[in-house]
């Protein structure tokens, strides 16, 4: 069957859209927060593990990228109590301290998409143009609504068990 898929944008939906993608940034923002935490509380053998570790918790973020990472070392001295200027060092542990930032273009780009939705018909160009088709999607509604009050529980419908369609006819005719 040839098809005709539209897709639509709408301005009353980037509004929405707008509000929806700022809450679910916001969401992961804080839930960024949560995970950095224990990367920055960890200590690494090398800078290069460090940055492995913030780098695959990065990758994991939608909305948000990394903004800054600064390396603090902690050195491990061959004795116990304060060092001198002679004590040797034989290891060193790294401590990453990291922030992260939205992603300006993501979150653009998903609030252009979620402002969009799709319509598909079967219904050839040439008899019915796209400004019909979105009209009649969205005259939709306004037919559904009427028919709303069947489903009622004040209505009753369901209580009457009505067998032949001649019956069931006749009973919408009295309702509606």
């Amino acid at each position: 069957m040839a098809q005709r898929w539209l897709g639509v944008y709408a301005d009353a939906a980037f509004a929405r859209a707008a509000a929806t993608v700022t809450k679910d940034q916001q969401r992961e923002s804080e839930a960024n927060a949560k995970q950095l935490l224990p990367v920055q509380a960890r200590r690494f053998e090398t800078p290069e593990k460090a940055h492995a570790a913030l780098a695959a918790l990065a990758k994991r973020w939608r909305s948000h990228q990394l903004a800054t990472s600064t390396l603090s070392d902690h050195n491990h001295y061959a004795r116990k109590g304060r060092p001198t200027a002679k004590t040797p060092i034989p290891s060193i542990d790294w401590q990453m301290r990291a922030q992260g930032r939205p992603d300006v273009e993501h979150l653009a780009s998903a609030k252009r998409s979620h402002a969009c939705f799709v319509l598909g018909t079967n219904i050839r160009p040439l008899e019915v143009s796209n400004l019909d088709v979105i009209t009649g999607y969205k005259g939709q509604a306004q037919v559904e609504g009427g028919f709303r009050f069947l489903k009622d529980p004040r209505c009753f419908v369901s209580s009457l068990f009505v067998k032949k369609p001649c019956r069931m006819q006749g009973l919408l005719m009295v309702m509606t």
